[in-house]
């Protein structure tokens, strides 16, 4: 699938998620449990590993391992300069299995790492053992969720943020990412921007004129102070790709369906709705503007790769 992938038009794969102990041990599969449940990498999946990392870099993709989720077995302690020995085991985990960089999606951190300055260690100490071993910098990305509120026209006033509190100002200015890869997606009116939201057109655009430097001028009410990306970030609109027929649109916009796999999030997942979005927006002639991604290649290909043929107008810049 990855070869086919590739084929199709994706251009980076994340590998999710590996998680690290308190001890700073990288790991596939976990010592310990969350929520009764234990991290677990099939081992010939582990095995896979080299020749799909070999396939990625000759089809000129990038491959990228997660840690976080909704499940987080990321635990390192950071205090002080077990941040750093930390951020070294990863970044040796990182060269070690020929990924190309990290994906930050720690949706809760634990302990010293709710503190900027320790993650910031962590992150800086990750790049600089990648590239001591591999001679390359390593890429950095994040995949936080939207969230806020904006009302147009009369009520011009309000602001996007990320749901995490983890993403401050502060944070997301030195940690110097690479790209967003922003979910748009399972809001349920968590995120309502000019009255759009994470199912209706035009969201996509809303969300990147709300955090874009380059677009907030157009924007009247959004305060001085508001989040934005750093313009050297690249903003990349995480959406669906898949729902089945037989879901209606009132069950899709409750998300009963990701209960039944019967579709892969709720949120603007048609290939035809995404690229008129972000046509209309002119997204495109902004260079802050990364393209689209979505969170599970495998229902693109249960489906014939029909998303990712839709979606290439506009998926990249």
């Amino acid at each position: 699938m990855v070869s086919t992938a590739l084929d199709r038009g994706y251009n980076v794969l994340v590998y999710a998620f590996i998680g690290q102990d308190t001890d700073g041990t990288v790991f596939f599969d976990s010592p310990f449990a969350v929520d009764n449940m234990k991290l677990e990498w099939e081992d010939s999946l582990v095995a896979q590993l080299p020749e799909q990392m070999k396939i990625i870099h000759q089809k000129g993709g990038i491959a990228l391992i997660a840690i976080g989720g909704g499940v987080n077995f990321f635990k390192p302690d950071m205090s002080g300069e077990k941040a750093v020995s930390a951020g070294k085991a990863m970044g040796k985990f990182i060269a070690e299995h020929n990924f190309d960089g990290l994906d930050i999606d720690v949706e809760h951190p634990v302990g010293a790492a709710k503190i900027d300055a320790n993650f910031l260690r962590y992150i800086e100490a990750t790049r600089q053992e990648y590239k001591n071993i591999t001679g390359k910098d390593m890429y950095l990305t994040a995949a936080p969720q939207i969230q806020g509120w904006y009302g147009s026209g009369q009520w011009a006033s309000g602001s996007a943020k990320f749901a995490e509190p983890m993403y401050t100002q502060n944070f997301v200015d030195n940690a110097h990412f690479d790209a967003f890869f922003i979910q748009t997606y399972n809001q349920y009116g968590g995120a309502n921007f000019a009255g759009l939201k994470g199912q209706d057109v035009g969201f996509l655009t809303k969300t990147f004129e709300l955090l874009s430097p380059q677009t907030r001028d157009k924007m009247p009410g959004l305060p001085a102070d508001a989040f934005y990306v750093p313009e050297g970030t690249k903003i990349v609109l995480g959406v669906p790709n898949f729902k089945d027929p037989s879901v209606s649109d009132s069950e899709y916009r409750v998300g009963t369906c990701l209960a039944t796999a019967e579709c892969s999030g709720s949120g603007l997942y048609d290939p035809k709705d995404i690229a008129t979005d972000i046509t209309n927006g002119g997204l495109g002639k902004y260079s802050q503007y990364g393209g689209v991604m979505t969170w599970i290649m495998n229902s693109d290909d249960y489906q014939g790769w029909t998303w990712v043929d839709g979606v290439k107008v506009v998926a990249y810049n």
